[in-house]
């Protein structure tokens, strides 16, 4: 929708249909007309789910760990 210039109005709206459980239910509980932009309401709704989201390590991730020299195995 951002690649067609939809105004932000369109694209909350369209987003809060997609949402489920807790994150509808704290979507309802924003004051009304509390947020301006749909970058705003981005921001906001990052900030607050953040912190559930596991960040997974890519499979070549493991290639770019070394050892420092001062480092023991154990540490390692």
């Amino acid at each position: 929708m951002i690649l067609y210039k939809v105004d932000d109005t369109l694209i909350c709206k369209v987003l809060e249909m997609t949402l489920r459980g807790a994150a509808q239910d704290w979507l309802h509980t924003l004051p009304s007309a509390s947020i301006d932009s749909f970058k705003e309401f981005a921001l906001i709704f990052t900030n607050e789910y953040t912190s559930y989201q596991m960040v997974r390590k890519q499979p070549n991730y493991i290639f770019n760990l070394h050892k420092k020299l001062d480092e023991s195995l154990r540490d390692y």
